[in-house]
């Protein structure tokens, strides 16, 4: 299958439902208040939070299968599945058990709500819909090894629709309805989906599995790359989160929006990476198991790719950072925040780049070294950041978060090329061009003058282009 292909279904499917989120959210908000909508949102982040109660099962899934298949080991593709569903359904009990208890303390630790007993009782609702949450991922997992992404985004389309639309739908029909109400439909949509996905899952996957019963090395492997997973997840949401709130212990509340708001716009743009990452983790795993320096041509390429991809969009992002803060938001916004936005749109070129590295190493089955690299980074990262905060602000904040998505980028780069040998793609002379790059978004961006920006931005543009039309002679590498 192409890869190509599948990363465009990716993009749909990642993509469309943030269309129905911009149109929802503000109609969500007006009916069920400010208040109520956020813990309804709060709700949504505990569900993302209990669901590393699969220990990285799902992903640890996708390699172990993807790697299977290129072996034809049908029998063992089978018993890994059996192994890696039943574990699921046990740890999405236990979460749900854990949430639902839990549902009190919980709400009991959100400020201000005004109705407790609505909000414990939509906690609790969530927290039985938990098992399908984390079951889904599962099967989700044994589509991508498969690599049936056009399935997996036939349903992930509507699912992420019915997230947003659902609540919407019903507030319009009962304008009175109250969270648990919400919760309860959620739920109901997420067991729906979970059966298609199931239904998929046993129809695009029956020609190449067969009889397997569950087997303890097949479950250890599994828990022990997954259990790796993990820690990375958790870690690396610790590094991300980190920030804004040192900003708000050094400096103010205000001063989290004014770095938040460009921060989330700019990463938006992960959507890319992670549309082709997913497409690429399974096939980096098969041509893994062909043995070391498998996989080369296929690694350099997706680095070109994304960054020729991602660049003209970084540079839009910074170039025009002031114009877009302002037609979005506000003239004070855009003053207070522009230099903030122009410096993560950089950053997050960089950092998109990094992506790779990361799948790849993941998809050799070694996400013990992703872990021990976020776990390096937190500390330095936590403790640049409020030195940052203390002495430059929101904008010194920003140029420590470039400097650790750079530095993150060639660690895991370096360690995926070492992973698999005789690879040297020498990704740290990406710097001198990297750095040349962000001095002339920057310069363009506070230049003051629209006839720089305007040919700064078409020239990167058209650096970009021409490298995608030289690319076609790659097609082979990624078909």
């Amino acid at each position: 299958m192409s890869i190509i292909r599948n990363t465009a279904y990716n993009v749909a499917g990642l993509g469309l439902p943030l269309l129905a989120a911009l149109v929802c959210i503000p109609y969500l908000i007006a009916q069920l208040g400010a208040e109520r909508f956020g813990i309804l949102t709060l709700i949504w982040a505990v569900v993302s939070y209990f669901g590393i109660f699969d220990l990285g099962m799902a992903r640890a899934l996708t390699q172990r299968l993807a790697a299977l298949r290129r072996l034809g080991q049908t029998k063992e593709i089978a018993a890994t599945c059996n192994s890696a569903l039943l574990t699921l359904i046990v740890l999405s009990l236990l979460g749900a058990l854990s949430m639902f208890l839990a549902a009190g303390v919980l709400v009991g630790w959100i400020g201000g709500v005004s109705r407790p007993e609505e909000t414990v009782s939509a906690t609790r609702i969530v927290a039985l819909s938990l098992p399908a949450v984390i079951l889904t991922a599962g099967y989700r997992g044994i589509l991508e090894a498969f690599e049936k992404f056009k399935v997996i985004n036939i349903i992930r389309v509507p699912q992420g629709l019915f997230t947003f639309v659902a609540p919407a739908v019903l507030l319009a029909l009962r304008p009175r309805a109250g969270l648990d109400e919400i919760a309860l439909v959620l739920a109901v949509g997420r067991y729906v989906f979970l059966g298609l996905h199931q239904w998929a899952c046993s129809k695009a996957t029956r020609r190449e599995t067969g009889a397997g019963l569950l087997t303890l090395p097949n479950l250890r492997q599994l828990l022990v790359q997954g259990g790796w997973i993990t820690v990375s997840n958790v870690i690396s949401q610790m590094v991300s989160y980190i920030d804004r709130f040192v900003i708000g212990a050094v400096i103010t509340a205000q001063a989290v929006a004014l770095f938040v708001t460009p921060l989330e716009i700019v990463l938006k743009l992960w959507i890319l990476p992670g549309a082709l990452t997913a497409v690429l983790f399974p096939r980096m795993a098969q041509i893994a198991s062909q043995g070391a320096g498998a996989g080369a041509d296929l690694y350099r390429q997706s680095l070109v790719l994304i960054g020729l991809v991602v660049l003209p969009l970084a540079a839009a992002m910074s170039i025009y950072s002031s114009e877009i803060l302002l037609v979005w938001i506000s003239s004070e916004f855009a003053r207070d925040s522009a230099l903030v936005m122009s410096i993560l749109a950089c950053g997050m070129l960089m950092g998109c780049l990094g992506q790779i590295g990361f799948t790849q190493i993941q998809g050799l089955g070694q996400a013990r070294w992703t872990a021990l690299i976020y776990i390096v980074e937190l500390p330095l990262y936590g403790a640049a950041v409020w030195w940052a905060a203390s002495k430059f602000g929101i904008a010194g904040v920003a140029w420590v978060w470039f400097a650790r998505v750079t530095v993150d980028t060639l660690a895991m780069n370096e360690v995926a090329q070492r992973l698999m040998r005789n690879v040297s793609v020498a990704t740290w002379m990406l710097l001198p061009a990297f750095g040349l790059t962000t001095a002339a978004l920057m310069s363009a961006a506070h230049s003051g003058s629209f006839a720089v920006k305007h040919t700064v931005f078409a020239m990167v543009l058209t650096l970009s282009l021409a490298g995608l039309l030289r690319m076609r002679r790659f097609a082979g590498v990624l078909g």
